[in-house]
């Protein structure tokens, strides 16, 4: 029997140790930044001593069919690039391609496709 290797790479190991790298960085920044001041006009958004006529953060609405397309397009090249050619990965691809088009015509009917 071989001995296994374990990698650092390893997808459950990768995630643990992204996760403690990222509370360790989340720890010290809390250290190192200057302490918020609050007074009467905190919750409003700053305007440079402007009166502020918009919303400040419309949201991520109207984004969100084309954060969808990306996510779609780059996860399935992900999933093709690591996975072997056969006939349930080309179901796959055919799947993916109809989602893809599927978000994209959505996408034109709502008016994001401006010139």
């Amino acid at each position: 029997m071989e001995p296994q290797m374990i990698s650092l790479l390893a997808p459950p190991l990768a995630f643990v140790g992204y996760a403690a790298l990222i509370g360790l960085i989340f720890a010290l920044s809390g250290r190192i930044t200057r302490a918020v001041r609050r007074g009467a006009n905190s919750p409003e958004a700053y305007s440079g001593g402007e009166q502020v006529r918009t919303e400040a953060a419309p949201g991520y609405q109207q984004f969100f069919r084309t954060t969808l397309f990306f996510a779609l397009l780059h996860l399935g090249a992900l999933m093709i690039g690591l996975s072997d050619l056969s006939v349930g990965v080309g179901l796959y691809v055919l799947g993916l391609m109809a989602a893809l088009m599927a978000v994209a015509e959505a996408q034109g009917e709502e008016g994001g496709e401006e010139a």
